[in-house]
């Protein structure tokens, strides 16, 4: 499929993967400390929450949010990476970025269900 595509030259804003300013700058900078806030808040809650002295069938389901939110926002990290120049313009990235993006974001999507419920 790669030799199809072998002599079409983009330029490198046709390769970016966002579209606004705005967008750009919410997704190199925003979500991924939101992401990484997020993921450290909810390990702590982990920590806290599967302590022995805490085990009551309340704090299981906040653990399983907790879990759920930490699976939830390590799938979005492929998403953030994409808006980073070594990452936007790298090859096998974006192969793997392309194959895999429909199902990370489904995946995600099942995951924010599981925390909603």
């Amino acid at each position: 499929m790669a030799a199809n595509f072998s002599h079409v030259c983009l330029t490198e804003k046709q390769q970016m993967m966002n579209g606004t300013p705005l967008e750009y700058n919410l997704q190199r900078y925003v979500y991924p400390a939101i992401a990484l806030f997020g993921i450290l808040g909810n390990v702590l809650n982990l920590t806290v929450l599967l302590n022995k002295s805490m085990r009551s069938r309340a704090n299981t389901f906040l653990a399983t949010l907790a879990f759920a939110d930490i699976i939830f926002l390590s799938l979005l990290f492929p998403n953030i990476l994409a808006n980073y120049s070594f990452f936007t313009f790298n090859y096998y990235f974006r192969y793997f970025y392309f194959h895999t993006k429909v199902h990370l974001i489904s995946l995600a999507n099942w995951c924010s269900a599981v925390a909603i419920w």
